[in-house]
């Protein structure tokens, strides 16, 4: 089965070209990596994959589905995510639970999670482990 299948997909950013007409096709159950020099559009190729940004041509099928169908079941663990440094760890769950229309997070995820003693600290203040073991929500 496809897991990802991208036809023709062109990006443009400030009049520069980012992608221009690229296709992958990527099987379950298989490891893919893209990989290219810096600049080459690996990030804006993310993007586009997880719904961030759109693309100005082409097609993205995820799972054999239409994209739009897939992309709320996707997430990226980003090396270096860009927050708010001066957010404390409970202000940026509230955030994204915005993002997501979510109205409450049960004590039960802080507690499994090991959020309660992280939840009150600022997000510039944790570690770099600290910091990739919560963003898995």
């Amino acid at each position: 089965m496809k897991a990802i299948q991208a036809t023709n997909v062109s990006h443009t950013s400030n009049s520069i070209l980012i992608l221009d007409d690229i296709s992958i096709i990527s099987e379950s159950r298989k490891i893919t990596a893209l990989l290219g020099h810096n600049g080459s559009g690996k990030s804006t190729f993310i993007d586009i994959l997880c719904g961030i940004i759109k693309p100005q041509k082409g097609e993205i099928n995820l799972f054999n589905s239409s994209f739009s169908k897939e992309k709320k079941e996707i997430g990226v663990l980003w090396d270096n995510p860009v927050l708010f440094p001066m957010l404390k760890v409970k202000e940026i769950i509230r955030f994204c639970m915005k993002i997501y229309n979510l109205n409450k997070l049960s004590e039960e995820y802080y507690h499994i999670l090991e959020l309660g003693k992280i939840k009150d600290r600022f997000y510039y203040q944790l570690s770099k482990g600290e910091k990739k073991e919560w963003l898995f929500i």
